[in-house]
């Protein structure tokens, strides 16, 4: 799987539609006065959000800059312009990423039935729950807390643009506080310790 590309061949029955980063926060040590609203917007959809007991402010957006997944080089990009944009300063790492893989199948039955083998999935840190009637996605839980790790869901569907079953996504949802937040991430990786198990 090329980690921030397309349309890469698996088998005759479908490819990896895309792969990368879709959704990553940002967290920085504010050192002056923080103006206006706690949650501020910018018209590229990226938000500062406000959280004055810590003195820090978390930037959520896209690291592609649109609704395309990002390759991982993009995420150093993604601080920078959000320090430059909003007027932050220290970076103290990443709260949130979200990496994720869309596989495109010729059948929908094809991905309803992968839809199915996800929430069959019995693992010893991971509860599936599901969502939608016929399926659209499986939450994968984890069995110690109601946190998401993850979740497999039907892409088409959600975005209104494929037919069922036909784009299905696999996305491992990463969250960090204090002293966790890593400095820098590989989205691959954390895909793959998410995925490959299952």
């Amino acid at each position: 799987m090329a980690w921030g590309s397309s349309n890469t061949p698996l088998t005759d029955k479908f490819v990896v539609n895309e792969a990368g980063i879709d959704t990553a926060t940002a967290a920085f040590r504010i050192e002056r006065r923080w103006s206006g609203k706690m949650v501020k917007k910018l018209s590229d959809g990226r938000t500062a959000r406000f959280f004055p007991s810590h003195s820090m402010v978390q930037v959520q957006g896209h690291p592609s800059g649109s609704e395309d997944l990002a390759a991982d080089d993009a995420m150093f990009q993604f601080v920078e312009a959000a320090a430059a944009d909003f007027s932050l300063g220290h970076f103290l790492g990443f709260a949130r990423v979200d990496s994720t893989a869309t596989i495109a199948f010729d059948d929908g039955r094809d991905g309803a039935a992968l839809l199915q083998a996800a929430a069959s999935l019995r693992l010893p840190y991971v509860k599936p729950s599901t969502f939608g009637n016929p399926l659209e996605t499986v939450y994968l839980r984890s069995r110690r807390s109601p946190r998401v790790l993850g979740r497999v869901y039907d892409k088409g569907v959600e975005s209104k643009s494929a037919d069922p079953g036909t784009l299905i996504r696999f996305e491992d949802q990463r969250r960090w506080s204090g002293q966790s937040r890593p400095m820098g991430v590989v989205g691959l990786e954390l895909f793959r310790s998410r995925f490959d198990v299952m």
